[in-house]
């Protein structure tokens, strides 16, 4: 019996050390990888393809791009147009722009109806930082009256136009400043709102505009 309750408190001992040691793996696995603090809390770190971010899931709101996914221009294209919605984009940039990607909520074959354009000419992708960033979502009209801003005809849109539009992200503020040049327009039921830093010219934006072409699903 004296043996019987030697083995059992032995393989009690073996259980809790191995816990242990599991518990102190998982710490240590955390740390190295980002997913936890020094007190073994769990904090997630986004991969690459998460613009190499580290948030805390629980203290703040994610932002858009986050909770949203990559889509193809024929992709959203081709579900919006089973909404009644022809997707407008321009088709000429400055020298070195290209559009690196666009963000939407996904379900299956199903696509929302908001949607962020995200153009560079420093290979960002996030939305608070690329230089040039185009919000489309569906709007009967032009939803900007600010007297800061004015009217203006490119092509055959009304475009509002604010040069010195304030704007609250932070990580956008430390990069360009307060302010952006925005451009809002609407066309066939989407609107369109630009946020262009400021290392893009009034012009420059205008001929952005200008180019812009329905695509073809």
């Amino acid at each position: 019996m004296k043996n019987k309750g030697l083995f059992l408190l032995g393989a009690l001992i073996v259980i809790v050390l191995i816990i242990n040691n599991s518990q102190n793996q998982l710490q240590t696995h955390n740390q190295t990888n980002g997913l936890g603090g020094p007190d073994g809390s769990i904090i997630r770190k986004l991969g690459e393809s998460d613009f190499n971010s580290n948030i805390t899931i629980a203290s703040e709101p994610a932002p858009f791009e986050y909770k949203a996914s990559f889509v193809g221009i024929e992709e959203i294209a081709s579900a919006w147009d089973k909404k009644g919605l022809i997707l407008y984009l321009p088709t000429s940039l400055p020298e070195g722009y290209k559009l690196e990607t666009i963000y939407a909520e996904k379900s299956g074959d199903n696509i929302g109806s908001l949607a962020i354009a995200v153009y560079s000419n420093s290979m960002d992708r996030k939305i608070a930082t690329a230089e040039l960033t185009i919000e489309i979502f569906p709007s009967q009209g032009n939803p900007f009256t600010s007297s800061r801003g004015y009217i203006e005809k490119i092509q055959e849109w009304d475009v509002y136009i604010d040069v010195n539009a304030p704007v609250g992200w932070e990580d956008y503020n430390e990069k360009y400043g307060e302010t952006a040049i925005l451009f809002n327009l609407n066309i066939e039921g989407l609107n369109y709102l630009y946020r262009g830093a400021p290392n893009l010219s009034v012009e420059e934006m205008k001929v952005i505009v200008a180019s812009m072409k329905p695509i073809s699903p």
